[in-house]
Parts: structure tokens; C-alpha cells; sequence
């Protein structure tokens, strides 16, 4: 079960990227993705 957790976290990740990227706001993407974690950490 952790396995198809996994592969769909990075699927999903990877999409997102690509689309920030097509974007031309991977750095933007970056941040929001860093500050999400972040503040899911407390």
C-alpha cells in the first residue's frame, strides 16, 4: 500500500513539475512546494 502511495506522490510531483516548467515558473513552483511542506510539518 505504501508502494502505490509512493508512485502516485512522485507521479503527481513529476506532472506538476512539467507543467511549472511549460510555465516558465518552475522557481515559483519550488517555493510553494518547500513552503508546503514546511508548514505541514507542525
Amino acid at each position: 500500500l505504501v508502494s502505490f502511495h509512493n508512485v502516485y506522490f512522485y507521479l503527481n510531483l513529476m506532472k506538476n513539475i512539467r507543467e511549472a516548467i511549460k510555465k516558465d515558473k518552475l522557481i515559483e513552483f519550488e517555493r510553494e512546494f518547500k513552503r508546503s511542506y514546511i508548514e505541514d510539518d507542525d
